[in-house]
């Protein structure tokens, strides 16, 4: 499905340039649960971000988003990104608990972490025990919740795309501040490539037994 097939105002949305990462965020315009499409603008994006340093993305949820998109798709994103949230002693800052989504979102891209990333290693068992903690306190509302427990059990590193695309559709439906817009695309992205998906199973490539095949000749 091209770019130009996209509604109008979904394709606005995702023209925004003063968010880079908003391109992908579901809580905004895009979500890289929803969907898995060659957009070309996709790629414009990901170099955008890339290429520019991005000093205004000051929380810990843009950071780690930004983070996890470039390393998901074969940049280089540096990980010391994620040193301006830690104390003075060199510890993850208190402070961050107190937002369950940014929890989260970091929880996710510590998970593409590389072998000597201290800081995302430290990052991962800090976060899992606290997740693990307020989930076992029922402290996280729904429909958050159901997402802190499929990620503690399944990280989307660890999860086929589509099967996570079909989970969080469900999920991010039920958010009050959804966009309706992109939801129904996202919807509709599904059952396109679950119907090809279907014509491609009932049409199998395979041989078929003819009679001749048990035609055998006891004199030969």
């Amino acid at each position: 499905m091209s770019s130009s097939k996209l509604p109008s105002s979904t394709q606005g949305s995702m023209s925004n340039q003063n968010r880079p990462t908003a391109h992908f965020h579901p809580n905004d315009v895009w979500g890289d649960n929803f969907l898995s499409s060659p957009f070309k603008m996709i790629d414009e994006a990901l170099h955008n971000i890339y290429e520019h340093d991005y000093k205004d993305d000051q929380t810990l949820e843009a950071t780690s988003l930004r983070f996890r998109l470039l390393r998901d798709n074969g940049f280089n994103g540096q990980c010391d990104m994620f040193s301006k949230f830690k104390d003075n002693e060199g510890n993850f800052k208190k402070s961050l608990t107190s937002d369950m989504e940014d929890l989260l979102e970091l929880y996710e891209a510590a998970h593409l972490c590389v072998h000597g990333e201290d800081i995302l290693e430290e990052a991962l068992a800090f976060i899992t025990t606290h997740l693990g903690l307020e989930k076992a306190a029922g402290a996280i509302e729904y429909p958050l919740s159901a997402s802190v427990s499929h990620a503690l059990y399944r990280p989307i590193r660890k999860s086929l795309p589509r099967l996570e695309a079909r989970r969080f559709i469900s999920i991010y439906g039920e958010n009050a501040s959804h966009d309706k817009m992109l939801l129904k695309f996202a919807e509709l992205d599904f059952c396109l490539l679950q119907i090809s998906h279907k014509e491609e199973l009932s049409k199998p490539s395979r041989k078929y037994i003819t009679p001749s095949t048990f035609n055998i000749n006891c004199l030969s």
